[in-house]
């Protein structure tokens, strides 16, 4: 599949692909699913304004105490 953009005349193409993963489907997990993490990180509306990023925070903070 392609396009052509009408400026540039530069063409674009991609695939369109339906990927399927070979992965045997457990009892324990939703079927259609991405990862499930093992920790709910929430962040906070303050930590939001701040633009500050709670979840690697936290995460570096998991990291650093191995």
């Amino acid at each position: 599949m392609g396009y052509i953009l009408p400026k540039s005349r530069l063409g674009i193409f991609f695939s369109v692909v339906n990927l399927e993963q070979d992965v045997i489907k457990m009892e324990n997990q939703i079927y259609d699913r991405g990862i499930i993490p093992d920790l709910t990180i929430p962040q906070s509306y303050e930590n939001f304004l701040k633009q500050e990023d709670t979840q690697m925070k936290e995460t570096l903070k998991l990291i650093r105490a191995e």
